[in-house]
């Protein structure tokens, strides 16, 4: 899943191309989940699942990252 994965703040806009043929009709585009800033949700529950679970294994990505360049760091004596 692509897009954001973090919570949406209020007035924010987000564009995502929508692929299609050229020369064809461009499909609507349709918000079917999102959590919201403070919290609030919309859409199916696995849908919500899936934004959960990718940002999860962002953080988690990010985590295993600070934890390889500090110790990168930690073995030059930086």
């Amino acid at each position: 899943m692509g897009g954001l994965l973090a919570p949406i703040p209020k007035g924010l806009s987000h564009k995502i191309g929508i692929p299609h043929i050229v020369g064809g009709l461009v499909p609507d585009a349709k918000l079917v989940a999102a959590v919201w800033e403070d919290g609030s949700t919309f859409g199916p529950d696995d849908l919500l699942a899936r934004i959960s679970d990718s940002r999860k294994a962002l953080a988690d990505s990010y985590d295993r990252a600070i934890a390889a360049l500090q110790t990168g760091l930690d073995k030059n004596g930086l």
